[in-house]
């Protein structure tokens, strides 16, 4: 069965929880993607899970069929309006 691809938008705890959870539920890693702010996450992110990670918002969601928001409340709406283009 083909599964969608999911992008997490927001890879602190709730997001990283979001993709191992994904991980252990059958999807491969090439089919997720994690967004964090910080360079140095893009790194353990990629060497804990394998996971594509990126530091933009737009490279993350293009493509996804299924996009996650993980982030503070107060930051939803600047995430959307980063992403609105490309989905």
């Amino acid at each position: 069965m083909d599964r969608p691809t999911v992008a997490v938008l927001g890879a602190g705890s709730m997001g990283e929880i979001f993709a191992s959870g994904l991980l252990r539920a059958g999807w491969v890693a090439d089919d997720i993607s994690l967004v964090t702010r910080r360079d140095a996450r893009v790194r353990e992110l990629l060497y804990s899970t394998g996971v594509t990670a990126t530091m933009s918002l737009s490279e993350g969601a293009t493509g996804r069929d299924i996009v996650l928001i993980a982030v503070k409340p107060k930051d939803v709406p600047g995430v959307l309006q980063e992403i609105t283009s490309v989905v």
